[in-house]
């Protein structure tokens, strides 16, 4: 039986590997004054990143519209026998729901498994990757839902913000003491876990990498791992930077991957901001 991969546009993963792992991207929607752009469509993050820096333009973000799935559905079920859809978290975005809302009105919820990744950013694609080689290999929805369930057990993420807005999740100015720290230079440092995130400290803005390598190593410890690293800008030093505080910071980095933080992201973290998500690499 064959199987197709759904996935939304805040994996940010970009379209050429897209096209290779043969998924689709539904993309989320930013709201900028009266304008709508489509996330990685009709705006790249370059643009955005410019934009809020030069402009101090502000974007909300808004979840796909069932019409938007329903267009990608009808074509995978074209293909496809059966669909798995991996979604960002349900906690921070009605994404997965306006899907679940696409597939009544189509009558084919019998033919789709929907998947709550319980993450975004690199811990999304990390699924999204893992259910393409899957899917390569032959596997049917079954296999990549019980994949999912255990990758969600072992994917952790940090990340450095640079504004402050996550849908409301985070209060990020709660008192005059966190005005302070980012007054003085500081940038918070937050984890995300499966439907959650927390702040665990700060960082100043020149040390942030080895803030989110030492949260890593308090997490993992010594042991071997998978590494993904996100940045909200196209500064090739800064990436550089971070890279290496990965690498200086003590952790056992098995294999490591980078990619950018896109426009529906950085207008909720803020261009400059920071992602690693890491889990333990698999024994051969």
């Amino acid at each position: 039986m064959s199987l197709g991969i759904v996935t939304d546009s805040t994996c940010d993963l970009p379209a050429a590997t897209l096209g290779r792992l043969r998924v689709e991207a539904v993309p989320l929607r930013l709201h900028i004054g009266d304008e709508i752009y489509l996330d990685w469509r009709d705006i790249d993050p370059a643009t955005l990143y410019d934009w809020m820096l030069d402009q101090g333009v502000l974007a909300t973000v808004y979840p796909p519209e069932p019409e938007d799935f329903m267009h990608v559905y009808r074509r995978q079920l074209q293909r496809y026998d059966r669909v798995v859809s991996i979604h960002l978290s349900a906690a921070f975005s009605g994404t997965l729901e306006q899907a679940r809302r696409a597939a009544r009105r189509l009558g084919v919820e019998g033919q789709i498994t929907f998947i709550d990744s319980g993450f975004a950013g690199p811990g999304l694609a990390e699924f999204v990757l893992e259910a393409a080689e899957l899917v390569r290999a032959g596997a049917g929805a079954v296999d990549v839902f019980r994949m999912v369930s255990r990758l969600r057990e072992e994917v952790y993420g940090v990340l450095s913000p640079s504004n402050g807005g996550w849908g409301g999740e985070l209060d990020w100015l709660r008192s005059l003491r966190e005005k302070r720290h980012l007054a003085s230079g500081h940038r918070r440092l937050v984890e995300m876990e499966p439907g959650r995130v927390r702040q665990v400290g700060w960082a100043r803005v020149g040390k942030v990498g080895a803030g989110l390598a030492a949260a890593l190593r308090q997490r993992f410890g010594q042991q071997s791992l998978h590494i993904a690293i996100s940045h909200a800008g196209s500064d090739p030093e800064a990436l550089a930077t971070l890279r290496a505080s990965m690498e200086e910071g003590g952790l056992r980095i098995a294999h490591g991957r980078v990619q950018m933080v896109g426009p529906a992201m950085a207008a909720r973290l803020g261009p400059t901001s920071s992602m690693v998500f890491a889990r333990p690499a698999p024994v051969r």
